[in-house]
Formats: C-alpha cells, structure tokens, sequence
C-alpha cells in the first residue's frame, strides 16, 4: 500500500506496540475489560512472537510513526495479534499486514480468534477470505466470557494472483460478456446459499428477515453486521428520523424539475444535488461515509415524495419523526398512512429488495468508488444503472404487461404471442437463480395479503396464468419484480414510482458494498479485447472518401 513500509518488530518495540494494543481495543470495543496492563503485553510480546525471527511485523508510515502490528506464532501458522493505531483504520494498514502473513504461511495457511461482538474485525477477516470454522473451548480464556470464534484460511490453489493477466500473444482470450461467471472481488454482505437456494444478509435467509424483522434492522444489519439489540435500534430510529428533512434550497430545485420527468431521473438528480449541499462530501473517510449513508436513507424518500407530489401539482409533505420508515414513505407520497398489513407489505418488499449482491447497479456503485470517489456519486450511478429495464425499471415494465393483458382470461393467449415473436417477458428469469429467485414466494404472499385488502385480485389473477405457463412452456420462473408491481400498484402507487421505491430500499445495500470496497480497495479496471482495424497511418483530407 502507498505509504506504508512493513519492517520487522524487535524489543524496542514492545513498549510502543503495547500502547498501540490497549487504544485500539478501546476503541473497537468500548467498556472492554482488560485484564493486562501495557507492561504486561510489552513483556509478552518481547517473550512470545518477538522471541521468533520474523514473529512481529510493524507497520510504519514515511516518517518512521507505527501505524499497526501483526504478532503471529509461526510454528502453528497462527495469528495472535493484529492491531491498527485509532484514527489509521480503513487506510490499508490491517490489509498489508494480512497479506503479508498470507503470503508466507505455510500450505495448511492461518487461523485465529477473534472475540465474538468484535463486528469490524470480523468482517475485515472474512473479506481477505478467513470463515469462521469453530469456537474456543474455554471462555474464561477472553475478556467478554464467552468463546472466542476460530477463523481459518486456506491458501488458493495454483497461482496465487487473483488478476488475470492478459498476454502479449494474438491468442484471443476467453471473454465473458456481462462478466457471468466472473468473480469479481470477495464480499461479506450478502449471498445466495446454493444448498437452499436462499438469498442471505450476513447470513440471514432473507424471507426469514422479512418475516420477523422491520426494514430499520435490516438496514442496520447490512451496515454493522449483526442485528441491532432493542437499545441500538432506538438510537438508530432517533438518529435516522431526525435527519428526514431535505434542504429549501433541493425543495427549490425540485420545483423546477420538468412535470414530465421520470421520477428516477428525479431521484438520481436530488441525490447528486445532496452531494453539492453535504458538508462531508469530499471526506471518504469510513466514519464520514458511513454518515452519509444514513443520511441518504433518511433523506431519499423524501426526496421521491416531494418530486412526485410536484409532478401532480401537489405541495410536498413534510417527514414526521414519530413514524417508522415504512408509515414515513406512505406519508411522504400519498399524503396518508395506511392499515398495518398495507406497512407490512410495504416493509417486506423494502428488506427483499435492500440487497443482492453484485447486481448491475451495485458493482456500479463499487467501480465508482474504487476509484476514490465519494458516497454520493456512487449512489448517484447506482440509480443509473437501476434504471434500465433490465435492472430495477423491471417492475414497472411487469406493471404495464399487466395492464396491457388486463383480463386473465386472455393470459395465455397473450404469452403464446410474445413467444410467437420471439418477444421478451418482464419479470422472468434471473442471472443467479436457476430453479427460482428465493425471494418470490414471500412477495407473493403478500402481493396476494394486498388484493384480499383492496380487493381487486385481478392483476394476481393474471400473474398466476403467466407464471404457470411460462414454467410449463419455457421452465422460467418468475423474479422478484414479478410480484413486486402488483403488489406496489394495489399499495397505491403510480406505477413510475416503483423502481423509485426500489431506490429507497437499495440504499442500504449500496452503501454497505461502497463502504466494503473502500475499507479494502484497488481500482476496478478491466481489458479488453480490441476488434477495431489494425494501426494505419491517417490520410490527408484530399484522400479521404
């Protein structure tokens, strides 16, 4: 990494690196009680790993300042510390130990203990590729009394040059257009479990979340990493409620927008313009970024809210404080708050949307801010992306099929035309998932809880035609934006507003992978292969065409 240089620790370090152990711990983990003192980890340290050539290595910055530590046991292949000085993490100084004790473990690699409510350790370990495989046998060995968890990593096989380097041959290379297949970069935030086919956030089954969660602890969960306890969920509602409310000067600006504009290029310009008022903007650090970040949570519905209301002629509404997300969003848009099983709905369809791993729009984000930029122009290009009609504007475009077929007895006659022409099907079909997105039969149940509250069970009528036939004729099954339209259509919302509402609720999941790529970063930049002509000298204008 830029500026820093690993040196090997000796006993004259001991004393500095000890120092270094007690603040950092304090800072990781607050209230923390520590049962050695600072001379007590100086004299272990000179005792144990420093007694072992090359069983401390120092972190140091141009001017000779320590920076963090790596204390391992080489005999066993064991890390036994890593600590990084206050103020100095999220700089790639953790990143540099690490993959330094990587690359000279032996063949059966690392493992260590991490202690359990240690949130940021442990996601930093599972992003360079340790997974937690057991737990200390003896919790009074810790300080938090309870059992440590025992992380491990292997070394990969073959090369360990995780970039594909392109050769100087003419041998073409393997492209893998729309990178299917690519593994791009490791990621703790999500993951679709292939033995039960459930999409899971920090390894929560998502219909499980949905069920038994609001989407204020979901979105508290892909930020932190666990679920928030009764305290941090009220601390977290207060401090996200009390940051709703958008400037006069985006309000002024919101006005001006013309009355035809889509509701997402709303939404994508507000954003932009948050990040000219933001007084944080240029700051990238994880702290700031982080607050950025709920800010934009807060914020975005009320953005969608106002724009929507002055496209209709309507005066926007102001945010209440006393509301939950879910009952603040109806209030914003329609002016009302609805029954709970219309919040419940709502609240559901916002934790299955919230993330997804690298979709179109969140490696957007990513790519954005490998390149150091900051959280606003990451979401920013993220609501681009979720535009596309391939992405997010999906369940809009399932909406306006419905419509379009309008009775379901007409349904399969409808589809038999569409695969007569060759033509597409919205809502169908899904990169990841082969046997079934894992997030539909939960949407649909609630989709369906919305015709029996409206009811009007019309469009479910004929999303039930089109999704037996088109896993009869063509074995595709639905995604998640199936269900989804007809069930935001019943809520009451116009249908430009869906992929709006998709925004409101993906900002989380943007904005966890944005804080992950910059916490270990390296600018995403891949070849291509060129097809175009080969080098030729350019012609004067006289012998041109």
């Amino acid at each position: 990494m830029d500026g820093i240089t690993l040196r090997p620790g000796g006993a004259v370090d001991a004393g500095a690196l000890a120092r270094l152990h007690r603040a950092a711990r304090a800072a990781a983990l607050p209230g923390l009680h520590e049962r050695w003192t600072e001379a007590e980890v100086a004299a272990w340290l000179r005792a144990v790993p420093m007694a072992e050539a090359g069983g401390v290595l120092v972190a140091t910055d141009p001017a000779g300042g320590i920076l963090g530590y790596l204390a391992r046991d080489r005999t066993v292949d064991e890390v036994l510390h890593l600590y990084v000085a206050p103020g100095r993490q999220r700089r790639g100084v953790g990143t540099c130990l690490l993959r330094a004790a990587q690359r000279e473990a032996g063949p059966r690699g690392l493992a260590l203990f991490c202690l359990r409510r240690n949130h940021g350790a442990r996601a930093f370990y599972e992003r360079h590729g340790f997974r937690p495989t057991a737990h200390r046998e003896d919790p009074s060995a810790n300080e938090e009394g309870e059992p440590d968890v025992r992380y491990c990593w292997a070394p990969p096989t073959g090369s360990d040059d995780r970039s594909h380097r392109m050769s100087e041959s003419t041998n073409e290379p393997t492209i893998h257009k729309g990178l299917v297949g690519v593994y791009a970069d490791v990621s703790a935030v999500s993951k679709v479990m292939p033995e039960t086919n459930s999409l899971t956030y920090r390894g929560y089954a998502v219909q499980d979340l949905a069920e038994t969660c609001s989407f204020e602890e979901v979105a508290y969960l892909l930020w932190e990493g666990e679920l928030p306890t009764a305290r941090q969920l009220e601390a977290f509602r207060a401090e996200t409620a009390a940051e709703r409310e958008i400037s006069p000067a985006l309000h002024r600006v919101i006005r001006e927008f013309p009355k035809d504009a889509h509701p997402m290029d709303a939404i994508r310009t507000a954003v932009s313009f948050m990040g000219l008022e933001d007084p944080e903007t240029a700051d990238v650090s994880h702290d700031a970024q982080y607050r950025k970040a709920k800010r934009l949570f807060a914020r975005i519905p009320t953005a969608i809210g106002a724009a929507y209301r002055v496209s209709k002629g309507l005066d926007p509404v102001a945010p209440d404080p006393r509301h939950s997300f879910a009952e603040n969003a109806f209030h914003l848009i329609q002016g009302r708050v609805p029954p709970p099983e219309v919040l419940k709905a709502f609240d559901v369809s916002m934790i299955l949307y919230a993330e997804h791993t690298f979709n179109a729009s969140t490696y957007t984000a990513r790519l954005v801010t490998s390149s150091g930029a900051d959280m606003h122009g990451a979401i920013t290009a993220g609501i681009a992306s979720l535009k596309g009609p391939l992405h997010g504007g999906a369940n809009e475009a399932v909406m306006h099929m419905l419509k379009e077929i309008g009775d379901p007895k007409i349904a399969r006659e409808w589809l038999q035309s569409r695969f007569d022409h060759k033509a597409l099907v919205m809502g169908f079909g899904h990169r990841v998932y082969k046997s079934g997105d894992s997030r539909v039969p939960t949407m649909k149940k609630y989709a369906e809880r919305m015709a029996e509250v409206v009811g009007d069970r019309t469009w479910m009528a004929i999303s039930r035609e089109l999704a037996d036939e088109m896993l009869t004729k063509k074995n595709i099954h639905p995604n998640l934006d199936f269900p989804a339209g007809p069930a935001y259509y019943l809520m009451g919302f116009d249908i430009p507003l869906f992929t709006p509402i998709f925004v409101a609720s993906r900002i989380t999941g943007w904005s966890a992978h944005v804080l992950e790529q910059a916490a270990d970063n390296r600018l995403i930049r891949p070849l291509s292969w060129y097809t175009g002509p080969e080098q030729r000298p350019v012609p004067p204008m006289s012998e041109r065409g």
